[in-house]
């Protein structure tokens, strides 16, 4: 929607655009990079479970959109598909200036870094700066569902039920 509205669209990097956010980035007629800010390209991913002919045409279809991703990123940015396709496979990070040397971001602009972190183990080749420090389980592992708390009006109603009922006995 972003590429074909009539307006002329800025994606704004303001510190991590990773994986499919990168995809996201590349809607911009023009891509500004903020300073301390990173690009983060890769291969896509599946979870599968089922027998082999269907890994088999699970594998066809990652490497079938792989190549979609590979033409996206260089037909929106004129990029040379060979390196695109090197960086893709790499799973490449690029800094500010990097991604601007290599045509994915036009400019890196000065504005207040926001905070970012990248679960340590969940890529392969993760910046140290952008380390988080919880620990990536992995596809096929459990990992803790987190929830958020319940909105206050929520809890302020629970808490006047629970009231009521302890005032009726």
């Amino acid at each position: 929607m972003l590429v074909d509205h009539p307006a002329k669209i800025t994606t704004r990097v303001d510190r991590l655009a990773a994986s499919a956010a990168s995809l996201i980035a590349m809607a911009g007629d023009r891509i500004e990079m903020t300073q301390g800010s990173t690009m983060m390209i890769h291969a896509p991913w599946a979870d599968a479970s089922g027998d082999g002919r269907f890994h088999h045409w699970v594998g066809d279809v990652l490497i079938d959109f792989t190549g979609l991703m590979i033409n996206m990123y260089a037909s929106r940015r004129g990029l040379d598909r060979a390196l695109v396709e090197e960086l893709i496979w790499a799973e490449s990070w690029m800094e500010d200036q990097e991604a601007v040397d290599l045509g994915f971001a036009d400019e890196v602009i000065e504005t207040p870094a926001i905070a970012a972190t990248v679960e340590r183990g969940r890529y392969i080749n993760t910046p140290a700066v952008l380390l988080g420090t919880s620990q990536w389980k992995g596809p096929l592992q459990s990992r803790r569902r987190v929830t958020s708390p319940a909105p206050r009006w929520r809890r302020a109603a629970s808490q006047r039920e629970r009231d009521l009922q302890l005032a009726a006995a």
